[in-house]
């Protein structure tokens, strides 16, 4: 039965639910429809939606909706409602085929599950309404709204069922803990000091052109570069003088590589950076070393942050993706918050440019110390690699264990042990630790078969996650969250090792920042989660508190590492900043 705009006298214990808005933009567009569904009985509303504040905040009724972000951010904005007790069949789709090359859309879901087709090109008929009193809605348009919620309770069934028996409920939960947070995140926003960005724009113009300069200046005035092009579908050769040469050009830097004797397979940062190390005696090393600085600093003034600011609230609204990378970390768009650079000397500090939202709040910023080798003594349970994480500093222990005595932080052993173990840990022979390190492939050799004999479970733990890969296609974080490695190359030994250990860094990150929005709603305290970066939570705290809620943040951190993983010692640590200057 359909009921509309009708309340009924009790309404179920799961709901599906769904929207339909003039467009995709919370605080520009409206809302339609709101449209609940029991998969038997459904209720579509129209109009005053303000009498579903009730059961949307009702944290007995589940609301089940497949990209809850979407949904509740619009019905906080618009409504002053806080939906409770969500279950997002997004992210629990996204969760049981995490690394699989396969849409997760309600389009693909339903077709792929229950051989349900649904016409979503209907949605683009809603973006010229005001309203449906309006401008009624079409009968398609109503089977449409229909048949978008229907099937979410029985999807919601299917996937439990799965995640049952793939023993993911654990991380389900922290993921569905996350969402508000994730949110609140989105909605809020963060603040862009865009006065401080326009006193940076002379120093980036000045760079690029300086680099520019000096590259034309390499080549020499008069020099021309010969260019294959195709003109009428035939090849020819174009002579591109020195001025007009594009930097920027992949097409151009290669015939440029190929006249300056520089053999690489690419043209990416990371490439060159490599062959640079490599090749710091090449006769035209420093042309490289010109063009990475060029387009280093083309990078950070075509991020032009500002064009982010929102019109309406004046704010940088990020999107976070909760399920981006395989790894399961959270990633970050529009803009890209987690690759602002730390500080760097001689350079604008583009954190210094997000900023709390009033001078009544600073940042505290909190991490977690030496988080990978940790994790990784938990997982491979290497009796010498779990005592030494057991102490504040890993690598000074780590060494202790390979050389048999005391070393000193600044020590060579101690740099020797953070360079090589996990990297022998990930398979690396004694050839890849020559070419990382520059160090003769003789004592390599040697380094590489002490850390083998002083960490033996580790290096057996790592044979055997590889073997399991090979076998069964997925890895599983100490918490159970799956990764498929579809691919040859996802399955390279090194993806097979590694994927676990990042996996469970993102476990771990996740279920911190759960443990610590906990916390600061138990506390009721006017605080927010800001932004996140790998294994770093920012949070925006009024000044006032900031020092004593700085040790119950870290506390909050080292618990949620504890109960991750809990053979091991987790340190965290924090401070405390007007702007982001971590």
């Amino acid at each position: 039965m359909i009921y509309i705009n009708r309340i009924p006298r009790d309404w179920p214990a799961e709901l599906g639910l769904d929207i339909e808005t003039t467009g995709l933009d919370p605080f520009t567009g409206q809302i339609l429809s709101v449209c609940l569904s029991d998969g038997r009985d459904t209720w579509l509303f129209t109009r005053k939606f303000e009498v579903l504040k009730g059961v949307l905040e009702d944290e007995t009724v589940t609301k089940i909706i497949h990209n809850a972000a979407f949904d509740v951010k619009w019905l906080q904005i618009h409504l002053n409602i806080v939906v409770k007790n969500v279950f997002d069949t997004l992210i629990a789709e996204r969760l049981l085929n995490m690394g699989k090359q396969q849409p997760n859309d309600l389009k693909f879901v339903l077709a792929h599950r229950f051989g349900v087709v649904l016409d979503k090109e209907m949605r683009e008929s809603f973006e010229d309404r005001v309203s449906f009193d309006e401008k009624p809605m079409t009968t398609d348009e109503f089977e449409y709204i229909i048949h978008d919620v229907e099937h979410l309770p029985r999807l919601k069934a299917a996937q439990v069922a799965e995640i049952s028996k793939k023993a993911l409920g654990r991380v389900l939960k922290i993921e569905l803990d996350l969402l508000p947070i994730v949110i609140q995140m989105e909605t809020k926003g963060v603040r862009c000091d865009v006065d401080l960005w326009e006193q940076y724009l002379p120093q980036f113009s000045e760079q690029v052109n300086l680099y520019e300069t000096k590259l034309r200046e390499f080549l020499g005035e008069g020099y021309v570069l010969p260019v294959q092009r195709t003109k009428k579908g035939e090849q020819v050769v174009v002579e591109v003088p020195v001025e007009d040469i594009n930097y920027g050009s992949p097409q151009q830097i290669n015939a440029l590589f190929a006249q300056l004797g520089i053999d690489v397979p690419n043209t990416s940062a990371p490439t060159l950076t490599e062959w640079l190390e490599e090749n710091k005696d090449h006769p035209n090393a420093r042309f490289v070393d010109y063009l990475l600085a060029f387009r280093h600093w083309q990078k950070l003034s075509g991020w032009n942050y500002p064009k982010y600011v929102h019109p309406v609230t004046g704010m940088v609204h990020p999107q976070w993706n909760q399920l981006g990378p395989g790894t399961g970390r959270l990633s970050c768009s529009n803009p890209n918050l987690q690759n602002v650079p730390r500080p760097t000397p001689g350079e604008p500090n583009l954190r210094n440019l997000w900023i709390p939202d009033t001078k009544d709040y600073v940042i505290l910023g909190a991490d977690y110390s030496q988080q990978e080798p940790r994790i990784f003594a938990h997982l491979c349970q290497d009796p010498a690699m779990i005592e030494a994480c057991n102490n504040e500093d890993v690598y000074i222990e780590f060494a202790k264990h390979m050389f048999g005595r005391t070393v000193e932080k600044d020590s060579e052993e101690r740099h020797i042990a953070k360079q090589f173990v996990l990297a022998v840990g990930y398979g690396a022979g004694a050839q890849k630790l020559h070419k990382t390190s520059g160090l003769p492939l003789k004592e390599c050799e040697r380094i590489r078969n002490i850390i083998r004999d002083t960490f033996p479970i580790m290096v057996a733990w790592s044979q055997e996650q590889y073997r399991k890969v090979m076998t069964y296609g997925h890895t599983r974080t100490a918490i159970g969250r799956i990764r498929y490695l579809t691919t040859a190359y996802d399955r390279k030994f090194t993806n097979a090792v590694n994927s676990p250990v990042q996996g469970t860094a993102a476990d771990m990150t996740k279920y911190a920042i759960v443990r610590c929005n906990n916390y600061l709603e138990r506390h009721n305290i006017d605080a927010r989660i800001w932004l996140t970066v790998h294994d770093e939570i920012e949070i925006q705290v009024p000044k006032a508190l900031a020092e004593s809620l700085l040790p119950a943040i870290i506390n909050e951190m080292e618990e949620a590492g504890k109960e991750i993983c809990p053979s091991v010692l987790h340190v965290a640590e924090g401070k405390i900043y007007e702007v982001w200057d971590k």
